[in-house]
């Protein structure tokens, strides 16, 4: 991981009694802090997050698309990118 996208995540502020994706309070828990990252991160950056991104990432609340999602969201210039197919 770069530098720079390691110093994004220590900022990331998660949820009092979160404990990131795989947190001790399972999936519910887990998505919620999930969605909070993907955008967290996306405005740490200063990408702005439009109603339709923030629609579609509280949409989805399966673990594995939400860390995919936080993980591309250190890297891409547009809120949208987060969705597209590598």
């Amino acid at each position: 991981m770069k530098a720079g996208a390691a110093s994004i995540l220590g900022s990331v502020v998660l949820p009092r009694g979160g404990e990131g994706l795989a947190g001790s309070c399972g999936q519910p828990c887990a998505a919620a802090t999930g969605v909070e990252m993907v955008v967290n991160v996306l405005e740490r950056r200063g990408i702005s997050v439009g109603p339709a991104v923030r629609a579609r990432v509280n949409a989805g609340g399966d673990p594995d698309d939400l860390t995919i999602w936080v993980i591309r969201a250190l890297h891409v210039k547009d809120a949208a990118e987060i969705f597209l197919d590598a």
